[in-house]
């Protein structure tokens, strides 16, 4: 994780935690109630997590994990979701995590 990414994130108003090495989860105690807001609570090869829900300004994540091949799920999926021009993911599913904003009203 690089200084540069944790403040472009921190300006978005993201809520972020840790996630080291070959982890698939934040494993810091208290990760879920507290966004980190000190790049050195980094190392250099964590990667960066991004908290979803009021922490983070209200975003959510979709993790839309189809098969490369089934082409019905991922073309059904871009005609029922809301536009998003945040998105992620890994080779090969460059679009699999989804991100949006809920505002006050929207949240149970």
């Amino acid at each position: 994780m690089t200084p540069d990414i944790f403040a472009q994130y921190k300006a978005r108003g993201f809520g972020l935690c840790r996630i080291p090495p070959g982890a698939k989860c934040p494993v810091d105690k208290g990760w879920q109630l507290q966004p980190l807001a000190n790049p050195d609570a980094f190392g250099p090869h964590d990667a960066v997590g991004l908290l979803c829900g009021p922490l983070s300004g209200g975003i959510i994540g979709g993790d839309l994990d189809f098969h490369s091949e089934d082409e019905e799920a991922w073309r059904l999926a871009d005609e029922i979701l809301p536009g998003t021009e945040m998105m992620d993911g890994r080779p090969g599913k460059l679009r699999s995590h989804r991100y949006f904003t809920m505002t006050d009203t929207q949240w149970p």
